[in-house]
């Protein structure tokens, strides 16, 4: 049971970070065609899962887009 438990946890981890990946992608390619709304969501979602400093900067980036809009 304790071995099982192990590879669900190894799998779960596994498909969230391929998620968070495909996530990730999403927004660069709804940040390429200026769809900031839609990009700002899923680098969001990343943020929200990863805190990952570097989002900060895009998130933000991605508000003075939507205010000047």
């Amino acid at each position: 049971l304790h071995l099982c438990d192990r590879r669900q946890r190894q799998m779960c981890i596994r498909d969230s970070s391929k998620t968070i990946g495909i996530v990730y992608r999403v927004g660069e390619l709804m940040l390429k065609d200026k769809e900031y709304a839609l990009a700002k969501d899923c680098f969001s979602i990343v943020y929200d899962i990863t805190n990952e400093q570097q989002l900060e900067g895009v998130l933000a980036e991605l508000d003075r887009c939507l205010e000047n809009a």
